[in-house]
């Protein structure tokens, strides 16, 4: 039986009912590496305890350490690739400003927030070839200009070529021409991010073919 470990926050939690019915067959073990206590610790400082291929000590589970080698998949459930923290929607964006918010080596690891986020550097560089991000959702009211979602698109996928992580996309179906994504996935009114089980049982299933076939 295969082990998987996903990792996340809100996004883990909300998506767990369907991976535990979609991954029955394997052994899946979770980890909150996002959420907020994980975010404030990060900003002042936190970093993961670190030996070998062990990892653990964050602000969530601080007694927990996992051997990352003992997983077969290392999947991110979202972990704070939202374009959306990037800048304002009625902020104008020339390619000048494009390129100097897009074109930073660290713009998924260093976050606008302040928050480092260091389990999609630090987890692909001693599970090699293991580790798979299922981007953020994006968000119901997405007002940025395409051209500007379609280059963080680009920086994202180069981003992961280039730590080794193997990126999957939200499904096309579950977007709108904007790139915002369908109301109907919204987990409650007024909750622009965070998506229902109907969401989650597309995106996972997509997964589930490319891991097994």
């Amino acid at each position: 039986m295969k082990k998987i470990l996903w990792c996340g926050g809100s996004h883990l939690g909300h998506s767990k009912k369907v991976i535990e019915t979609l991954f029955s067959d394997h052994n899946n073990e979770y980890y909150i590496t996002a959420a907020p206590m994980n975010k404030n610790w990060s900003k002042d400082g936190g970093r993961y305890f670190v030996e070998g291929s062990i990892i653990g000590d964050n602000a969530a589970e601080p007694e927990r350490r996992l051997d990352l080698l003992d997983f077969d998949h290392i999947v991110f459930v979202g972990h704070y690739i939202q374009p959306q923290k990037y800048t304002f929607r009625s902020q104008p964006l020339s390619s000048a400003l494009k390129k100097a918010i897009l074109g930073r080596d660290d713009l998924f690891i260093r976050l606008p927030d302040g928050n480092y986020n260091e389990p999609i550097t630090l987890f692909p560089e001693i599970a090699k070839g293991k580790c798979v991000l299922l981007c953020d959702p994006f968000a119901l009211n997405n007002a940025l200009p395409i051209d500007f979602m379609e280059e963080f698109k680009i920086e994202l996928h180069n981003f992961c070529l280039k730590k080794g992580i193997d990126l999957m996309f939200q499904p096309q179906p579950t977007l709108d021409h904007n790139l915002s994504t369908l109301k109907s996935y919204s987990r409650s009114e007024g909750d622009q991010i965070h998506c229902n089980e109907d969401f989650w049982l597309l995106y996972l299933q997509s997964l589930k073919e490319k891991l097994i076939g």
